[in-house]
């Protein structure tokens, strides 16, 4: 039985328990089901919020209809993340949080598992796959309830790709040459194409966002169908970030960036975002967020370019990817998608304490808050999240910038319903993924810099992943990672 067979009998065995088909213990209940409300009379519950205010607001001002529908009364607070990195729970009985304390948090042992109720009901059948079933994931545990984590997308200007004869790219290597073609295009005042914009690409580069930019393109090329390793070999955890496959990509980030003023290689996603809706770039990577339709970044979208044309992508892919384990390139088969996204960029992510007396009704009332409902008024509000339920693809314009049209949300929402069913995909979720990433960040700057050769700065960055993870410890970190692929 090849690799091959054997990952889809554990894929399928995974899904079999995730989805609730097991007859779990469900915690001590409470709560009794009357139609669509639940009774939680009388339970008081705590819930943190975590470097979010927008969203704490939008928590707090439905105290009230929880107490409504339900008899319980839950108390929103702020809490900020580096206040409780090193406690030994949470502090509440339940936390909405970044998705990025994920593996910090399990490895912890410091979160319940959603209890197989809850995966039973309509609420979580409504959301993405990836999301419910791999983003949260921990050995044959879930131990999250989404709220939206972005992946990165690309945005084009469809006006100026039809002047020019182009269409959005599918794969890193057309990315690379479009960015260059535009660059000589521009160079030649060539009158016959007029209004094009300041610069070909923006990305995501300012520190770390460039560790992230740089694993978002390398994912199509390390993900092989055959490995569940991607980021780190599965049993020595030796760090696998300078293969040929990430070398590649960041040979092709060097040339999308070349000749960029270095003002732009400093912009985190919502700058990128903002240049775009400016008519500054032909090609962006980034995320929508309807988040930025109030406050200070309403006065930017004033400055958005008018008969705005936009298209929304996956990001580009590969039609090859390296395989580590033969340390050849093989083709992709013709069924394989060539897209693989990045998982847990960003995001919010809901979840219980071990230690919280009623569990049930404070995994309840972070499923009330995300769901069909309320999820509307409680997710959008924060620039981290984005959509993630089936219910949501029908108001994409609330998670999506004023300067989208309403065809491209729709696309949107389209576009990030396949994204997040996709049967291949990335993450790093492991204990110490700030300083995973920020080791790779200083290697794409250092390229971007001219200060070293792809090869040299990743072969730098593997050695500091190996420093990184010998000081956590090799055993734990292993272990970590296994669960995080729903391994053990």
């Amino acid at each position: 039985m090849n690799r091959r067979t054997l990952a889809s009998i554990a894929l399928l065995v995974t899904f079999f328990f995730l989805t609730g088909c097991s007859d779990d213990a469900a915690p001590n209940s409470v709560a009794k089901k009357e139609g669509k409300t639940f009774s939680f009379e009388g339970v008081q519950l705590k819930l943190a919020v975590a470097d979010d205010p927008a969203m704490l607001r939008a928590v707090q001002r439905l105290q009230g209809e929880w107490q409504a529908q339900t008899g319980g009364t839950f108390e929103a607070i702020a809490v900020k993340t580096k206040d409780f990195e090193n406690v030994k729970e949470l502090p509440a009985d339940a936390m909405i949080c970044p998705q990025g304390l994920f593996g910090a948090l399990a490895d912890g042992g410091l979160l319940a598992p959603v209890p197989a109720e809850v995966k039973r009901g309509d609420e979580w059948g409504d959301v993405f796959d990836l999301p419910k079933l791999r983003e949260n994931l921990w050995g044959e545990d879930i131990l999250a309830i989404p709220f939206g984590s972005p992946v990165f997308t690309l945005y084009s200007r469809t006006d100026v790709l039809e002047k020019m004869g182009r269409k959005p790219p599918r794969t890193w290597r057309e990315f690379a040459d479009l960015a260059q073609a535009f660059a000589a295009l521009k160079k030649s005042g060539d009158k016959a194409v007029s209004g094009l914009p300041q610069y070909a690409v923006l990305e995501p580069l300012q520190s770390p966002w460039a560790g992230w930019t740089l694993l978002a393109h390398a994912a199509s090329y390390l993900k092989h169908r055959d490995n569940y390793s991607a980021l780190f070999d599965i049993e020595t955890m030796k760090p696998m970030i300078d293969s040929p496959g990430m070398v590649r990509a960041l040979k092709e980030l060097r040339e999308s960036c070349d000749g960029l003023p270095q003002e732009t290689l400093k912009l985190d996603p919502a700058g990128v975002r903002e240049a775009f809706a400016q008519g500054k770039c032909l090609l962006a990577i980034t995320w929508p967020s309807g988040s930025e339709k109030a406050g200070k970044s309403e006065i930017a979208s004033s400055n958005a370019v008018e008969n705005f044309q936009v298209s929304f992508s996956e990001l580009p892919g590969a039609f090859e990817m390296y395989n580590a384990s033969a340390r050849t390139w093989n083709k992709r088969d013709e069924e394989d998608s060539p897209f693989v996204p990045l998982l847990s960029v960003s995001g919010r992510m809901g979840v219980v304490s071990t230690t919280a007396a009623k569990k049930e009704a404070a995994f309840q009332l972070l499923t009330w808050l995300s769901g069909k409902k309320f999820g509307q008024d409680v997710c959008p509000v924060s620039p981290d999240t984005t959509l993630f339920r089936v219910s949501q693809i029908s108001r994409p314009l609330v998670w999506t910038e004023s300067s989208v049209p309403a065809p491209a949300a729709v696309r949107y929402g389209e576009l990030t319903q396949a994204t997040l069913q996709n049967s291949q995909w990335i993450a790093l979720k492991l204990p110490g993924r700030e300083e995973y990433i920020k080791a790779l960040d200083e290697a794409v700057q250092s390229v971007l810099g001219g200060k070293a050769a792809p090869e040299e700065a990743l072969g730098e960055a593997a050695k500091k992943w190996e420093e990184i993870t010998a000081r956590l410890g090799v055993e734990k970190q292993r272990k970590a990672y296994r669960l995080g692929l729903g391994l053990e």
